[in-house]
């Protein structure tokens, strides 16, 4: 019985041992995951910023091509976009009193005031305009650039916290396994322990029958 009570009391204890590593694992793995949840967040966000820098990027692109179209215009061609330009005025005049439509034509006013400068430009103020224009071209190119490597980076980070997450998760499982093993082997002990016992109780039982016995 006592060796009974002794194995009952390592199991008892390496089973206490493995609850605590299975509960600081946990801590782990939720840690863990919470890494990947914040990552995925930043990841996102670069993913979102990089896209947008593309977008204004090809914003710039496409005004630096109508930039060359227009400052290659005829004398016809600044007539004809300082006569869009009047026409746009007046009809803007027109609806003075209807911000909807006003609105509405903001974009086309915009548009076709640039076009009128830049047809009656001058060769030095066509070329300044454009060097301008290919400054700001250049200057969002390398903020592409830039956000690239920042979204590279936060996938980078992102696959190793991930890989991070899954090691700890193995652990985890590993130590559940092996806690479930200590509670079959601790149920295992205690049966033998309550054998022992009950085999104990009866031998005592009957001990005065068997004194008994040998007096007769």
């Amino acid at each position: 019985i006592e060796a009974c009570h002794a194995r009952v009391a390592a199991v008892v204890e390496r089973r206490a041992s493995a609850e605590r590593a299975l509960k600081a694992e946990a801590t782990a793995v939720a840690s863990a995951e919470a890494e990947v949840r914040a990552l995925e967040r930043d990841l996102d966000g670069a993913v979102e910023r990089a896209a947008a820098a593309e977008s204004v990027l090809e914003t710039h692109r496409e005004a630096g091509e109508r930039l060359r179209d227009h400052l290659g215009a005829s004398s016809s061609d600044r007539a004809a976009a300082h006569a869009r330009l009047e026409v746009l005025e007046e009809v803007a005049d027109l609806f003075s009193d209807q911000p909807s439509v006003l609105q509405r034509l903001r974009a086309l006013r915009e548009d076709a005031a640039e076009r009128a400068a830049l047809a009656a430009a001058t060769v030095a103020e066509a070329t300044a305009v454009l060097d301008r224009a290919r400054a700001e071209e250049e200057k969002q190119w390398a903020e592409v650039s830039r956000l690239d490597a920042d979204l590279k980076r936060h996938d980078a980070l992102l696959a190793g916290a991930a890989d991070r997450f899954a090691g700890t998760r193995r652990r985890f499982e590993r130590r559940e396994t092996e806690l479930a093993a200590l509670d079959e082997e601790l149920a295992r002990v205690r049966d033998a322990l309550a054998d022992a016992e009950r085999a104990t109780i009866e031998e005592r039982a009957g001990l005065p029958a068997h004194r008994a016995a040998l007096e007769e």
